[in-house]
């Protein structure tokens, strides 16, 4: 692609972000996944040399910034969101290069925190660490955080049953060691672009770890539901509960 065909393209782009982002508080579920994707096209398309060392992949910061800047945003604020629109395609990259500056700088302060916590003096991850991830011993450990199984199982089935085949197809691959988009949806750019907003919406990626931001989870699709399961807002305190019921869902999908 010359370069002024890939102008007159993201041109193109913000021209069809800028007719949405203004009606942002009235926008239909249909119109907010084409947002997210005209987002994810413009700053997948931009300069990458620009961005601050995070030692993440360019990918997940964008789906980040989506998650963090957009979909959270649009769920609190959309009247604030609107007016926050930035004027160019250009801007909207310099949105972006911040963000990554801010995240840059909150995994440096994570990594000194958490340094010592994670490992072993061997190198080894900690039992404790290592109980976060998804597990097969379900029900002993749901009964003894008081969860009805038979009532869980059936909430859960309807939650399911609410989502779209893709969805369930990204929850369903939670658990796995590696949750790829070009691996769940190859020779597919745009099933892909979709699957990064799914994921955002959804709450997946970056709900997995241990120091997740809860009040953000809360705003996504399966942190509402799990704080109706457990019946209370979430806090520190509901961490296990969280993954465990994350296990649950995983195999019922």
């Amino acid at each position: 692609m010359t370069t002024t065909s890939w102008s007159r393209t993201q041109a193109e782009r913000y021209r069809q972000l800028a007719e949405l982002w203004p009606r942002a508080a009235q926008l239909n579920g249909q119109e907010i996944e084409r947002l997210c994707i005209l987002v994810l096209e413009i700053l997948s398309q931009c300069s990458k040399v620009n961005l601050a060392s995070t030692g993440q992949d360019v990918e997940d910061l964008i789906h980040a910034y989506i998650e963090e800047r957009v979909l959270l945003r649009l769920a609190t604020d959309p009247v604030k969101f609107a007016a926050q629109m930035p004027t160019s395609h250009g801007a909207l990259i310099l949105f972006f290069q911040n963000f990554v500056i801010s995240m840059a700088r909150k995994s440096e302060s994570q990594l000194a925190r958490r340094a010592d916590t994670l490992e072993t003096e061997e190198g080894d991850v900690r039992a404790e660490v290592e109980s976060h991830f998804c597990q097969i011993d379900l029900v002993d450990r749901l009964q003894a955080q008081g969860f009805s199984i038979g009532k869980l199982e059936k909430d859960v089935k309807a939650f399911l049953a609410g989502v779209s085949t893709m969805e369930r197809t990204l929850v369903h691959n939670y658990c796995d060691a590696e949750l790829s988009m070009a691996r769940l949806f190859p020779n597919s750019p745009q099933q892909q672009s979709l699957a990064r907003v799914a994921v955002a919406q959804m709450g997946l990626w970056y709900g997995r770890t241990g120091n997740r931001d809860l009040a953000k989870f809360a705003q996504t699709r399966l942190g509402r539901f799990m704080m109706q399961q457990i019946g209370q807002p979430l806090n520190e305190s509901h961490r296990e509960t969280l993954q465990t019921l994350m296990s649950l869902i995983c195999q019922l999908a």
